[in-house]
């Protein structure tokens, strides 16, 4: 035999450099006699004891306070009870020279079951492998142990604990499967360990497979996934809590996300087929989010009662928030959110229906409007957006509900502009007394602030172009919520109204924003001016500013969100010039995203009044030069007015017009039964001009411009504009955050497999409250990380209700057999610390754990 002693010699002093003194090697062939004796040991010494054990004895004490011994002796080993040796040899170190001797003393391996390593030779041709086991802190000290801590690490797993190592194994196969890989699985098998997995398997989830079959990863994933659904499917389906908590971390983890949708997709038929039709709505499937199909059902039942009438918003927006915290909702919640919209739509207009009759001013109108009725408007904004981000395929799903919210919502605007028209000069000029005027805002908002270059003094003003009154409405909804952020800044926002100029064009509305003089428009050019100054462009709106507030600074929103702001210290007053909804709305390739202008809109003006308020500035105001209206169909024939001779006055030598899709202005303009004429003193103008509008909403026609987003006519869309003031909040959040907290179903105790509780949520959710993302749990009471229940339960809580009851969610958590290793367990309520990914506890309460009896997992 070719003994390689060099090896043989790194080994022992690598034992004695471990603190190891004494080594007792067994050599039971005799094989290492002659290269025993010939070792270079480095200062340790040999002593060989075969055939004479007492004159051994007597060298080993002797020499064994000094130095390292190794202590040889060939031959079969003697009886224990024969063994002169044996207390010796027990207290010394085994060593061997066969490799499963030295894989055991390698990886830390009892002596004695060496032997057992044979029938697993492959596992330790990986050193990888074999440093797992050496690190492992599992139970080594029996075969069934052994065979685990293998297992473990042919899995990559560090548990210390059997259960743990049994999920972080399953998890792996299952991760890999997803993948399409098996690389785990056949180091397992190649290792001889397969059965050891099964029974572990079999042991800690409850799996068996079928009788005459062999266990495969993809029976065993087939049958956690329909456990998972057992609420759905039977009970008979149900495995060990333990399978549904690995399937719950495999889609909650980042990493392994990808890899359980393969499985839930590869899967989901064979599932879905044993669900009843029953079952296939909100009630039946409750918070099982399995599969992806769940949440198609759902959408499917809410879709077709939307359709017919029976489903209330209320309801749509609960199943939606109910679904919220689920693994699919990114996928479904555009529809969802569709659906709600719709319903909150045909809601607003029923009610629009209910109070329209009994407002007979203007100043009625614009009040209920600006109330109660534009939230008709944010409903269909929220449809439309929420349609477009579905994707076509529920879109072609849900063309009966758009078509009957178009129509519906197409005959509110009809209804409420003629009512507005009707009543528009109540007071003899537009507009009418009770009506706050855009031509006073300047007056009311800057000049009234006193604006000062001291800091907190100054004061910042947006003019965000064509943000309708509901925009700035819901800017400041979410300003308060916090939804968006004004930079680091806590903040408190408000929003009134008042009336924009007529026309409701640009140029208008922007000259009437500045400080006060008589306006004037060019019919050839649509210009303004103001005290007979220009006031296109921002350098000619500098002048005007500057000689009202020396000092003042205007800006474009670009420089502001690319650069930041300017040096302002010295400036009173900072103006901003924002277009993103009117920019995009007014081309005709770009109109149909006007509503996803609006939300860009929202946060970069926000984003914005950040900026002002890190300047100095103690106010900030939002408002806009006028509205829009916007229907998202193509427009018919019937919506253009019928106008002869526009086209021709428009052309005529010597005669001066303009117009646009909602109004004209000249010397002149066309009598038609199709326009509302004005003189431009009726509008609070100057000069001789007229000024004609389309009757109702209909449009004029203009080559080369979209028709479905318009402006410059008269209806509250257009005409109702947003002043939004905004202020460091003192103190406290202006807009706080609801609470959570929780009643235990039952007595404090843990008696079986479940544990259930009733989640209240303390305040109900509105402008001034916001909701609260939570996740209910059972924990350890000696490792607040440690879960022992199958799946941790994350809710949103954003309830309206006023009553207690329409505020409580019942949630029960599937116990795990780990709870049986605790005398206590704590159910806890955690909510998310502002818009981080870390939780802090709400609520909890600590059980104790008495169960009859538990999974006794012993390998």
């Amino acid at each position: 035999m070719d003994i390689d002693t060099k090896e043989i010699e790194d080994r022992i002093r690598g034992q004695f450099a471990l603190g190891h003194a004494t080594l007792f090697w067994e050599d039971e062939a005799g094989e290492y006699a002659e290269a025993a004796h010939g070792l270079d040991l480095g200062g340790g010494a040999l002593i060989d004891v075969t055939g004479s054990e007492l004159a051994g004895k007597r060298a080993i004490l002797r020499e064994r306070p000094a130095r390292n011994l190794v202590v040889y002796r060939a031959g079969g080993k003697p009886r224990p009870e024969d063994d002169f040796l044996y207390d010796v040899k027990l207290a010394a170190t085994p060593f061997t020279c066969k490799m499963e001797g030295i894989w055991a003393a390698e990886c830390g391996v009892p002596a004695q079951l060496a032997g057992a390593l044979a029938d697993h030779g492959r596992f330790f041709n990986s050193k990888e492998r074999r440093a797992a086991l050496a690190e492992s802190g599992l139970d080594k000290t029996s075969g069934a142990s052994l065979r685990l801590a293998m297992l473990a690490a042919c899995a990559g797993s560090k548990a210390d604990s059997p259960r743990d190592a049994v999920r972080d194994a399953v998890r792996r196969l299952l991760a890999e499967l997803g993948r399409g890989q098996d690389r785990t699985a056949r180091a397992i098998a190649e290792c001889g360990l397969s059965a050891t997995l099964w029974a572990a398997v079999g042991d800690a989830l409850g799996y068996r497979a079928p009788e005459g079959e062999e266990p495969t990863v993809e029976d065993l994933a087939l049958k956690m996934l329909q456990s998972r659904c057992a609420n759905l499917l039977g009970e008979q389906h149900r495995l060990r809590p333990d399978a549904e908590r690995i399937l719950g971390e495999l889609a909650s983890s980042v990493r392994t996300r990808g890899a359980y949708e393969a499985l839930a997709r590869e899967y989901a038929e064979a599932i879905e087929a044993g669900v009843p039709a029953d079952r296939r709505c909100a009630e039946g499937v409750g918070d099982n989010d399995t599969l992806p199909a769940f949440d198609g059902w759902i959408v499917a039942d809410l879709l077709a009662r939307a359709v017919d009438g029976t489903l209330r918003a209320k309801e749509a927006e609960e199943v939606a928030a109910s679904r919220r915290p689920t693994l699919w909702f990114g996928e479904y919640g555009s529809r969802y959110a569709a659906i709600e919209a719709a319903c909150a739509l045909f809601e607003e207009i029923d009610a629009y229906r209910a109070q329209c009759s009994a407002r007979t001013t203007a100043a009625e109108i614009f009040d209920a409007y600006c109330r109660d009725w534009h939230r008709a408007d944010a409903a269909y904004r929220r449809l439309v957006g929420s349609m477009r981000a579905a994707g076509s395929g529920f879109r072609q799903a849900a063309r009966a509900l758009a078509s009957k919210a178009d129509d519906a919502y197409g005959k509110f605007l009809v209804d409420l502009t003629d009512r507005w028209q009707l009543h528009l000069l109540d007071g003899g000029a537009y507009p009418s007394a009770g009506v706050p005027s855009q031509a006073g805002f300047f007056r009311e908002h800057v000049e009234k602030a006193f604006p000062r270059a001291e800091a907190g003094k100054r004061v910042g003003v947006v003019v965000s172009d064509a943000m309708r009154y509901e925009v700035g409405r819901d800017l400041a909804a979410r300003l308060s919520r916090g939804d968006v952020a004004a930079g680091r800044a806590r903040v408190k926002a408000a929003c009134a109204a008042m009336a924009c100029m007529l026309p409701s064009y640009t140029q208008l509305g922007m000259a009437a924003l500045l400080p006060a003089g008589a306006m004037e428009v060019d019919p050839a050019t649509a210009n303004v001016t103001k005290g007979g100054e220009a006031t296109d462009g921002i350098a000619n709106r500098q002048k005007i500013v500057e000689a009202a507030v020396p000092g003042a600074v205007l800006v474009q929103a670009a420089t502001v969100l690319e650069n930041g702001l300017p040096d302002v210290g010295a400036a009173p007053l900072v103006v901003v010039y924002h277009n993103a909804i009117d920019k995009r709305g007014d081309a005709r390739d770009t109109e149909g995203e006007v509503f996803a202008a609006c939300e860009d809109a929202i946060s970069q003006v926000a984003a914005i009044a950040g900026e002002l308020l890190r300047a100095g500035c103690g106010k900030v105001v939002v408002t806009a030069d006028h509205g829009f209206l916007y229907q998202d169909r193509a427009v018919e024939e019937f919506n253009y007015a019928v106008v002869d001779g526009l086209g021709d006055l428009s052309h005529a030598e010597g005669r001066r017009l303009t117009h646009g899709r909602r109004f004209a202005v000249g010397d002149e303009v066309p009598k038609s039964d199709s326009l509302i004429e004005y003189c431009a003193a009726q509008l609070s103008l100057d000069g001789d001009e007229r000024f004609a509008f389309p009757r109702g909403v209909a449009r004029l026609r203009l080559r080369g411009s979209g028709a479905r987003f318009v402006h410059g006519g008269a209806s509250l869309q257009e005409n109702a504009v947003p002043v939004v003031t905004i202020e460091r909040a003192g103190g406290r959040a202006a807009a706080g955050r609801t609470g959570a907290q929780g009643f235990l179903c039952g007595r404090p105790s843990i008696t079986g497999a479940t544990v259930a509780l009733d989640v209240y949520q303390t305040q109900p959710c509105s402008e001034k409250v916001a909701p609260l993302a939570v996740k209910v749990g059972l924990y350890s009471p000696d490792d607040a990380a440690r879960p022992l229940c199958a799946e941790e339960k994350a809710l949103e809580l954003a309830s309206t209700a006023e009553g207690s009851e329409g505020r409580k969610t019942r949630v029960t958590l599937l116990v795990t057999d780990d709870v049986d290793d605790y005398p206590q367990a704590v159910l806890r309520i955690s909510s998310r610390i502002g818009n981080t990914n870390q939780y802090g506890a709400e609520w909890e309460q600590r059980l104790s754990v008495n169960r009859a009896f538990g999974n006794d997992f012993d390998f």
